[in-house]
């Protein structure tokens, strides 16, 4: 049963006692203790390559959503590129999207805070005040921000409900990058302030230090493995991987790549500091390394990714995709939008 019907025969269900007379004329309406709850969605509202590179990118039931490299709009289309849309044009400027359960979450730069709308451009709302990364699993959203004053050392990972409501600090810590999990948070810490990989439970309990490495910029996780690049083992550009309990710490890519880099279908998309304009990719465990794709710019920058397709930005649009391909190298399209 959706939201809308429960929500309609609520209300029937307390006109009608009102109505009833008797006890019923004693009850008292309090709608804060739950009575209208919105129905738990469970899924993630974007993949874990895509949250690390930015998050402008994210697919959902049939659409991709991304962000105009030209416009700063939030657009959807078909996966095929057609019936393309804006889906309000109030939103400028949106970033960290998630898609899940017919809402689009995301930071807006030029208001600040954590909003959302529903997937057509309708209720907009700011659901918290705070800004830093977001991600949406299974009916709530977690972000990190500072509180009080500047710097990692006030940083807060919290939770919230998807409608803003029950908010719950689960850790301090002076985060550089988080990913949810399996139940677990897991972030990680710079070196400056004592470096390592941490995972807490998402409510608050069971704080493990996984590994000591002081991960260079931010992590993916993907098929129950964690990729990362190791500053602390003079290589920092090089992409490693481990499993989720920090064992199993292999070596996957030898060249010195970039990050943000991604992953999909198997495969560690990435660059090298030597050539900026070409994407190369890898499988996971380290074998078939190939040139995928050599860019018409000179430099490339961010790499996201949607089902059978690699985004991917390049100058003077650094962060904001404006090229798309498909994963088996057709279709390349630019996005003049």
């Amino acid at each position: 049963m959706n939201y809308q019907k429960k929500k309609k025969i609520l209300l029937i269900a307390i006109i009608s006692l009102i109505i009833a007379g008797g006890t019923a004329a004693a009850f008292v309406f309090r709608p804060w203790e739950g009575w209208f709850e919105e129905e738990i969605v469970y899924g993630r509202g974007n993949t874990s390559g895509n949250i690390s590179a930015g998050s402008r990118v994210a697919e959902d039931d049939g659409w991709v959503y991304l962000v105009g490299a030209e416009t700063r709009l939030i657009y959807k289309m078909r996966s095929d590129g057609t019936e393309r849309q804006v889906v309000n044009n109030d939103v400028v400027n949106a970033t960290r999207l998630n898609v899940i359960g017919g809402w689009i979450y995301f930071n807006r730069i030029d208001h600040g805070g954590i909003w959302r709308m529903r997937v057509n451009g309708s209720r907009l709302q700011q659901i918290s005040p705070n800004n830093g990364t977001i991600i949406v699993v299974d009916g709530w959203v977690y972000y990190s921000h500072n509180i009080g004053m500047l710097g990692m050392e006030n940083m807060e990972l919290a939770r919230m409900r998807t409608d803003g409501s029950q908010r719950t600090t689960i850790n301090h810590a002076p985060i550089s990058n988080f990913e949810v999990w399996d139940d677990w948070v897991f972030y990680s810490v710079d070196d400056l302030h004592g470096g390592g990989l941490y995972k807490v439970r998402t409510d608050g309990s069971e704080l493990t230090r996984i590994s000591e490495m002081n991960m260079h910029s931010r992590f993916v996780i993907y098929d129950e493995w964690l990729f990362y690049r190791n500053v602390n083992d003079g290589r920092p550009f090089q992409i490693y991987r481990m499993r989720l309990d920090g064992t199993e710490v292999e070596l996957i890519v030898h060249y010195n790549a970039i990050s943000p880099f991604n992953v999909l279908d198997g495969w560690i998309y990435y660059q090298t500091m030597q050539s900026d304009n070409r994407i190369y990719r890898i499988k996971i465990d380290g074998t078939n390394h190939e040139l995928f794709h050599v860019a018409d710019s000179e430099s490339v920058s961010v790499i996201l990714t949607t089902d059978g397709w690699i985004y991917y930005s390049t100058l003077p649009f650094p962060s904001i995709p404006n090229y798309r391909i498909r994963t088996d190298g057709t279709s390349h399209q630019r996005l003049n939008y």
